[in-house]
């Protein structure tokens, strides 16, 4: 039915489907919004006297009209297909929460007294739920409770009702679907199990077997059969105390009177439990005066309490729920396949997803159930990477970057199979996060939004100028984790959707180990659902490769597989300056290292445990800048390329800033720095030893962000790094006056600019990776011919210039390129771990 129209209804997704009908999200194309609409099945949708009673009913329905549950607005008749207009609800059903772990207590209970306020309301009106469950619970991203299904067991029913347990209404309206029958069974009062007319009490049962879930992440009645559950139902015992520690006296005794099996000794109004959950203190039976009994007697007293203690204990120990033990396993890639990179697991715990490379080079999402040996494609995601869950875990999305581009498209595809939905074009390669309120987040820049349903995105709040990158959404799903800053210094942040500043948040408690050697890159390898399910890509022998590479890109190994960053050559060519870090290419923990290439000798040139990056060699080729972070934000410093002597401080700023060139002169250090008023602009600052004013001097400052700049070997022009087209594109000015002309040289995207060393050639990085030439004249005016493509390549990293600034090939006296290529996934199999968190934790 997707895409079709019911009367002013265009139904725009399946939501669910059960014994009452199929549920789905569509637009009232009237009164412009979503409404769930609840198809009815075809055998009670052509049963004239049935649809006359329900009718009637759901006039009664109608007339609930509270804030915790979910309102009816009507009922859509469209030829043989009848179909229930109800209020849409975003969000997960309380179901899908407790599934993932159970609520810590006061977010129980903030739930279970709305649950009480919409159970109250209903049966002042007369209106029994009859069928209360966590699936018929949903909460919004703001914490509000809705309940749904308010009557539509009764409603739907033949009357008068059976006394046969297995007519009852529960059971025959769900008898297509497992799963709903041994749900719903659990949840029934025993008066229902029998087979007898439910009332408001049956409701107050199964308030207190959806409190218990809550509260200890578990069904109180389960088996393997229908009848295993109702005679759990009708006989089990109610075992108080596997709820937490932390459950309050008088929650332990709402749950005692609501799970009595004598309707009679149950809580009679569900009103008593609001009376219970609002003022425990005055509700709660008191003590009652006595006088103090005769010493003897205490003595006795005290003795059968002591042995009834020990009994209690010994009960309670035999029987209390073991810790759970942490479980690892490894699950392999598809065959002849490779893992490649951020791993998602579902929020129910029960999936994950993560992109892997084919033999073939292509790119695809696999999915690895938690219970299963296999991990298999999902048809549609070709070409797709860094996946993503929607909040109900029935929906994957991802981002298809077809060839290795940078730039996509943000798509989506449920499970159960159909075909993938693109959501918006991305300009850039983020990873994305999926809100409650069916708003997915992604960017690289700045923070963007769309619809679930696709459109055209919006910008989230922020500061100006500010870099937010990296999103997540927090369970709140209001407020998300966020990256702030450059990729090399960026800060870990809390933003919410409607606020432009970042949210005061504050870790809880000491960190603990969990895992060690997970695979670390730009993108988290590691994906967690509550503290069920944690799974990541680990092990050594990850990373970059360093290659050399000549003008036909053909190959041969120049180092083992690191985490390289920059390449830089020095004047003479003999010696390269790397920036290396982890074996996985992250940004932490980086220094700078001294390549003599001709002899293969390697010496470590910085030594601080922080981030060395964007080394540049002064034109002599006696000293070496460089960014650090030793003292907070990165700065500039500079040391003799000997390795000898103190690193000195050449500038200390607020903004971050990053080493690019240095002129043939001697008399100026190029650099960037990333501000939030002009994001990220080209400044110039006196070279060391210069007389005269230190002060830096803005070369270009713009409203868009300018990077990787790189001074032609006469000195007479820049070329440059800027996104003022929309998307990442190489330039020349003038150096060094930028206003004295500009030239674009890329086309259709580029990035990382390097001059040959005869000046004759400008190389860049294309929109699909793949290295260009274009030749270049600068003897007496600027001129630049049509660039050729030279060879692809797999250098990772994006060549926007907010993604990096490193430039990661350099390009050697021989002609030849010394490039840093990404191993293309990677052979290690996925870690999956349950129960990863000791409990309490």
């Amino acid at each position: 039915m997707l895409g079709t129209t019911l009367g002013h209804y265009r139904i725009l997704e399946k939501l669910g489907a059960g014994g009452m009908g199929e549920v789905y999200r569509a637009r009232d194309e009237k009164l412009n919004r979503d409404v769930a609409l609840k198809v009815l099945p075809e055998r009670l949708a052509r049963d004239a006297d049935r649809m006359a009673r329900f009718e009637r009913e759901a006039q009664l329905l109608a007339s609930l009209n509270h804030t915790n549950i979910a309102a009816i607005y009507g009922i859509e008749d469209s030829g043989p297909v009848r179909a229930i207009v109800m209020e849409y609800v975003p969000g997960p059903t309380l179901a899908e929460r407790i599934e993932a772990a159970p609520l810590p207590v006061e977010e129980a209970l903030a739930a279970a007294k709305q649950i009480v306020d919409a159970l109250e309301e209903a049966h002042d009106k007369g209106v029994v739920h009859r069928d209360l469950k966590p699936a018929n619970v949903k909460v919004t991203a703001d914490g509000k409770v809705k309940v749904l299904d308010f009557g539509l067991a009764k409603a739907l029913d033949d009357e008068p009702v059976s006394t046969a347990a297995a007519n009852s209404p529960t059971l025959s309206l769900a008898a297509t679907r497992a799963g709903v029958i041994l749900g719903t069974a659990g949840y029934m009062a025993p008066e229902q199990a029998r087979g007898d007319r439910a009332d408001r009490r049956a409701d107050i049962w199964a308030f207190g077997v959806v409190l218990w879930e809550m509260l200890t992440g578990r069904k109180l009645f389960d088996g393997v059969t229908v009848s295993d559950i109702l005679a759990a139902v009708l006989r089990a015992e109610v075992d108080l105390t596997v709820l937490p520690p932390a459950t309050p006296p008088h929650v332990r005794a709402i749950l005692r009177r609501c799970l009595e099996r004598e309707k009679r000794k149950r809580l009679q109004a569900i009103g008593e439990a609001r009376l219970l959950l609002e003022e425990p203190a005055i509700h709660l039976p008191q003590p009652t005066p006595h006088t103090t009994p005769p010493a003897r007697l205490l003595w006795i007293a005290a003795a059968v309490l002591l042995l009834a203690l020990a009994s209690l204990a010994f009960v309670h120990f035999r029987e209390a729920r073991p810790q759970p033990q942490a479980a690892r396993f490894l699950a392999a890639a598809p065959e002849k396949a490779r893992f490649q990179l951020a791993p998602a697991v579902s929020p129910d715990g029960r999936r994950i997803a993560i992109s892997v490379v084919l033999p073939n080079g292509q790119r695809q999402i696999a999915i690895r159930p938690v219970d299963s040996l296999d991990t298999q494609l999902v048809p549609g995601t070709e070409g797709g990477v860094l996946p993503f869950w929607s909040p109900d875990s029935r929906h994957l999305g991802f981002l298809a970057r077809p060839g290795g581009s940078q730039q996509g498209r943000l798509k989506r595809v449920e499970i159960g199979g159909g075909p993938a939905v693109t959501l918006c074009d991305m300009e850039e390669f983020s990873r994305a996060t999926w809100g409650r309120d069916g708003v997915i987040v992604f960017g690289q820049r700045r923070l963007m939004a769309v619809p679930e349903a696709g459109g055209t995105p919006s910008a989230l709040p922020a500061p100006e100028g500010e870099t937010r990158m990296q999103p997540h959404f927090l369970p709140d799903g209001r407020h998300y984790l966020f990256l702030a800053g450059p990729a090399q210094a960026a800060v870990l942040s809390v933003g919410a959707r409607d606020s432009a500043e970042a949210a005061r948040r504050r870790l809880a408690g000491a960190p603990f180990p969990i895992a060690e050697q997970v695979t670390s890159s730009f993108f988290a390898n590691f994906s967690a659902a509550g503290t069920r399910v944690l799974a990541y890509l680990g092990g050594a022998g990850g990373g970059n490769e360093l290659r050399w590479c000549d003008r036909e890109g053909k190959t041969a190994p120049a180092g083992p597989p690191q985490g390289y960053g920059d390449v830089r050559f020095s004047p003479d060519g003999k010696r390269v300056a790397l920036s290396i870090g982890d074996s996985s290419g992250g940004m932490t923990g980086r220094d700078i290292w001294l390549l003599e290439w001709g002899r293969n000798v390697r010496t470590k040139f910085t030594f601080d445990p922080g981030i060395e990056t964007s080394p540049v060699w002064s034109p002599d080729g006696s000293r070496i800048a460089f960014a650090s972070g030793r003292e907070g934000g990165l700065n500039l410093y500079v040391k003799a390329a000997s390795g000898s002597g103190r690193e000195e401080l050449l500038l200390k700023t607020e903004d971050s800033k990053f080493p690019a060139d240095w002129s043939l002169d001697g008399r100026y250090l190029v650099y960037t720095a990333a501000s939030r008023k002009t994001r990220q602009d080209i400044w110039m600052l006196p070279g060391p030893g210069v007389p005269g004013d230190r002060k830096p001097q803005v070369y270009l400052q713009t409203e868009f962000d300018e990077s990787h700049a790189r001074i032609s070997p006469d000195g007479k022009y820049l070329a440059y790094n800027s996104n003022e087209s929309g998307r990442a594109e190489v330039y020349v000015r003038p150096f060094p006056d930028a206003t004295a002309g500009k030239w674009q040289v890329s086309s259709g995207g580029g990035g990382q600019p390097q001059w040959s060393r005869d000046g004759r050639e400008l190389y860049y990085l294309g929109a699909n990776r793949r290295l260009m030439a274009a030749p270049v004249k600068t003897a007496a005016a600027f001129e630049v011919a049509t660039p050729t493509p030279l060879f692809e390549t797999s250098i990772p990293g994006n060549i926007a210039p907010t993604a990096t600034h490193s430039t990661r090939y350099g390009v050697a006296p021989d002609g030849r390129f010394l490039v840093v290529s990404s191993s293309e996934g990677t052979d290690q199999p996925m870690t999956i771990v349950l129960n990863w968190a000791p409990r309490g934790r």
